[in-house]
């Protein structure tokens, strides 16, 4: 594997974990509003939502700004995404 496919690897990998982990927590508090009938857990459920869209909205602000200010970088994460893909991996 090149420098550039570990490079790419590495920003996949850090970007989906930056990602699962609000889409997670916002899962999981959700789930709970679902089942529970207790006001206060109900309200804090809805807050750590609230948090986690706040951080999946922050975070895939700033990706898109780097990938604009950093074209290059855009283009081989493309291209590092377009291989990940015909080799068979979601």
């Amino acid at each position: 594997m090149s420098s550039d496919d570990t490079q790419v690897a590495d920003l996949i990998s850090e970007l989906a974990h930056e990602l699962r982990t609000p889409i997670a927590a916002i899962s999981g508090f959700a789930e709970l509003l679902r089942i529970r009938d207790d006001d206060r857990l109900r309200h804090e459920a809805a807050d750590q939502i609230l948090a986690g869209t706040s951080r999946l909205s922050r975070f895939v602000n700033e990706l898109v700004a780097t990938f604009e200010a950093d074209h290059e970088l855009a283009a081989r994460f493309i291209e590092g995404r377009a291989r990940t893909v015909q080799r068979g991996s979601p």
